[in-house]
């Protein structure tokens, strides 16, 4: 997960009223974000490796097999990463946090909103660049 796709949720929660996270804070509610980011990255990495291992092992034989390899096993990977991810997320805010489903709901929904308006930023920006570019 890069930084960007950290820092957006993070800016988007943090932009909510502050009612919204009684009683932890506003700041134990973006740390969980962080611990929700750090397991993204810590389970993409260790399902990812037997994974990419395999595809690439096969794709020493055939590429086209290597690469079919890959494009059917990342689908049970990405839905393993974000079975975990989630899970994370409702147990720490759920249980640790205490907040109940509506604030879980909404934070939730702030924050995929903020990753929404970041990549569409930089998807226009991307666009805006190759067409400066070719004329």
């Amino acid at each position: 997960m890069s930084a960007i796709g950290v820092l957006a949720p993070i800016a988007a929660v943090s932009l909510l009223p502050s009612g919204i996270f009684q009683p932890p804070g506003r700041s134990a509610t973006i740390a969980a974000i962080l611990v929700v980011a750090a397991a993204w990255a810590f389970y993409g990495a260790a399902i990812g490796v037997p994974v990419y291992f395999v595809a690439g092992a096969l794709a020493t034989v055939s590429l086209e097999l290597g690469l079919k390899a890959n494009m059917l096993l990342s689908i049970p990977m990405i839905i393993g990463i974000i079975g975990l991810t989630l899970f994370f997320w409702l147990r720490i805010t759920l249980s640790v946090l205490e907040l109940n489903g509506a604030k879980v709901l909404g934070i939730s929904i702030a924050a995929i909103i903020g990753v929404a308006v970041v990549a569409g930023r930089i998807c226009r920006l991307g666009l805006a660049l190759s067409l400066i570019r070719v004329h």
